[in-house]
């Protein structure tokens, strides 16, 4: 490595990075994640998450599908992931008074119920603060993707 910024991972899959500015000079510590997820609640049924920081993951920052049912995100702060910040799917659930910004793809997918049936989903999404979303991928990617 001879230039700032670069990287390299090995055959071993060791990774070899060369900062910007020398380690002394950081304010914080380094964040490498390859998780897909941060937070991983698919399928859970009467949970509230409230007042947490999520951050860093490689894909989505909470992932709460599979149907889920009964489920609240309530007042979290998600930031910085690759692709989107929080997707929701199930019934009876919703995100409200949280903060999603600095995501790859859309901020909220918020989807529930059944369209052949016509079962309603009463998924909710309101008092939300959503910026700098499609940071990634910037087309066909809206802050909020909603159905239900």
């Amino acid at each position: 490595l001879d230039a700032p910024n670069e990287f390299y991972i090995s055959r071993r899959g060791l990774l070899y990075y060369l900062p910007f500015d020398p380690l002394e000079q950081w304010t914080s510590d380094p964040v490498l994640s390859i998780a897909d997820a941060a937070l991983n609640m698919s399928g859970v049924h009467h949970v509230t998450i409230s007042g947490v920081a999520v951050e860093h993951a490689r894909a989505i920052g909470i992932l709460a599908d599979k149907d889920v049912k009964h489920v609240s995100i309530n007042g979290c702060i998600v930031q910085h992931h690759g692709a989107q910040g929080i997707v929701l799917q199930g019934t009876i659930a919703g995100v409200e008074n949280s903060t999603v910004f600095d995501v790859g793809c859309t901020g909220l997918h918020v989807h529930g119920g059944e369209m052949r049936t016509l079962t309603p989903g009463k998924v909710y999404a309101h008092g939300n603060s959503l910026s700098y979303v499609a940071r990634y991928k910037r087309t066909y990617q809206p802050a909020i993707h909603w159905g239900g």
